[in-house]
């Protein structure tokens, strides 16, 4: 008997629906709704550059025009123009050191306070390294989470979490959990801490005195079986 085939249903299409051309109108509307606002920026650029042009035009004209010419007939009359009064400017030398002081003044406080605003945006080493670390390590077929709280001088608190690394489910194949700390740069250890079962995957140590500030290598061995055992090393940084 010849089985039926039946047509699996398709879904229609996606109809495209072109966005409308806006009309001439619109386009006028929108223009003219803009239009006021253009000219205030406008009158507002012009009211602050007129000055500082006639600033620059009056600079450039003789010490005997400025009160009798205004300083708009540099712009129809170039001839006018001159740097007599900047040669002479240079030529003072108590306005000239008046300038290079303005100038080192102006000059070392903006040093100064980009110095300021740069050690202030970053934290002291020491400030971003203390408080509870966190951290992992891969244990054989398992993933290793730790943390130590508070991370400073003194007793700790250490939190080991193990996970199946195919799964992520909590590694429960656990026989056997050691976990010493060593202080490599002063020599001690290794100190043999007492992690106890907190739960499926979770164990514990309380009270893990790390009374020395440097980093700790915390070293984490598992059994599985009689005959497989897997260690890590996490290196905590104790301030």
């Amino acid at each position: 008997m010849e089985s039926a085939t039946v047509p699996t249903p398709t879904a229609p299409a996606a109809t495209v629906v072109p966005k409308p051309a806006d009309s001439r109108a619109a386009r006028m509307l929108r223009f003219a709704g803009r239009t006021p606002v253009n000219i205030g920026l406008a009158l507002i650029a012009v009211l602050w550059l007129v000055p500082t042009l006639g600033l620059l035009f009056t600079s450039l004209l003789p010490v005997g025009d400025i009160a009798e010419k205004g300083w708009w007939k540099v712009v129809s009359q170039p001839k006018l123009a001159t740097f007599e009064n900047y040669n002479q400017l240079f030529q003072n030398n108590d306005l000239t050191k008046a300038l290079l002081t303005t100038a080192t003044i102006a000059v070392g406080n903006t040093v100064l306070l980009v110095l300021v605003a740069a050690l202030a945006g970053y934290a002291p080493a020491t400030a971003v390294q203390s408080g509870p670390f966190s951290g992992s390590a891969s244990l054989g077929p398992a993933e290793l989470e730790i943390t130590v709280d508070p991370g400073q001088v003194g007793s700790n608190q250490v939190h080991l979490y193990l996970f199946d690394a195919t799964s992520g489910a909590q590694f429960s194949r656990i026989k056997e959990l050691e976990v010493t700390a060593i202080e490599p740069e002063n020599s001690i250890g290794p100190l043999p801490l007492e992690p106890q079962h907190s739960g499926p995957g979770h164990y514990t140590v309380q009270g893990a005195l790390l009374n020395v500030a440097g980093d700790w290598d915390l070293e984490v061995t598992m059994r599985v079986s009689a005959f497989d055992e897997y260690a890590a090393k996490v290196e905590v940084p104790i301030r």
